[in-house]
């Protein structure tokens, strides 16, 4: 199967183009999510202290597992060198890329080993016609690419979009363009009047609460807090009702990945299948926060349950 994919020196869609680079985030607010959504959907590196039960498997033949080894390896892009570790690098690494984005783009090809392996590129400037991707190369880039336009067949791309329980591609970038607005900790005007000495009657504390609400409700299908378990416009257990629902959500999102990930696995005739346990499941989060509901949880075990 790997013979039908581009070598390592025939990449033929960029990474990253240097004149589409995206300025930071105006926002604090939107900086913060996109940081939080990926923020330890894995053990990092894949160690844990708190769950024993924890473990990552790999089945399949010595060959077949060989190949998902090489393809896990440059999804992780380092050095880890077990599986565990490559595991949780590479699922980290994607859920980076959905949070920034709401999706991935990887074109598959072949090592020197005849291996497979993958590598992102960039979405910005990217069209789907049928059977193929189209990059619009700017053109200031003409002459360091070799040419105007980037073509891939669509056999030869993994796409992963984040899941349609939390909204999808499309309602994700919604999100995001939701929380890029009113992100900042004060309107401009009142800033530039208290720079000029000017006294005005806004109402700064309103305008606080009013923001929170906005951003809790464009962010409600996710549970996210904005790093404030302590807001005084929500109670305590709201605030750790949205703790478990934010859990729920990034355990959402690491299963979606595991299970694309096994998907391409078949897709690329790799017979080895990928296995994570013994963390908790969307379902272990949505019981808790039942039980949480009805008080048969007190806030100190739930807190055991979200920080494992």
């Amino acid at each position: 199967m790997s013979s039908e994919f581009s070598n390592t020196a025939e990449l033929r869609m960029t990474r990253h183009f240097r004149s589409l680079s995206s300025p930071p985030f105006s926002s604090l607010t939107l900086d913060m999510f996109v940081e939080d959504v990926p923020l330890s959907i894995v053990p990092i590196r894949g160690r844990t202290r708190r769950n024993e039960k924890f473990s990552i498997t790999l089945h399949g033949d010595e060959q077949s597992q060989k190949a998902a080894l090489s393809v896990l390896s440059s999804l992780a892009r380092n050095d880890e060198d077990n599986l565990v570790g490559l595991t949780c690098e590479a699922i980290e690494n994607i859920a980076t890329l959905l949070a920034w984005d709401g999706c991935a783009y990887y074109e598959l090809f072949s090592t020197k080993d005849n291996l497979l392996n993958l590598s992102n590129f960039t979405s910005k400037r990217l069209f789907r016609v049928p059977f193929y991707y189209l990059q619009i190369v700017p053109k200031g880039h003409w002459e360091d690419i070799g040419r105007k336009v980037n073509i891939i067949r669509s056999s030869e791309v993994w796409q992963i979009t984040m899941p349609r329980q939390l909204g999808g591609k499309k309602r994700y970038k919604t999100t995001l363009k939701n929380l890029e607005r009113f992100g900042s900790s004060a309107p401009e005007f009142w800033l530039e009047n208290m720079q000029s000495g000017f006294s005005s009657h806004f109402n700064f504390g309103d305008f606080v609460k009013e923001t929170n609400i906005y951003h809790e409700k464009a962010t409600k299908i996710w549970g996210w807090n904005r790093r404030d378990s302590g807001n005084e416009y929500f109670t305590e257990f709201y605030s750790f009702y949205s703790m478990v629902t934010f859990r729920w959500a990034q355990s959402i999102m690491r299963d979606h990945i595991l299970n694309e990930i096994n998907t391409l696995f078949s897709r690329l005739k790799i017979t080895s299948r990928l296995n994570i346990s013994g963390l908790p499941s969307p379902n272990d989060y949505l019981q808790l926060r039942e039980e949480l509901s009805e008080g048969k949880k007190s806030f100190k075990e739930v807190t055991e349950v979200i920080w494992k």
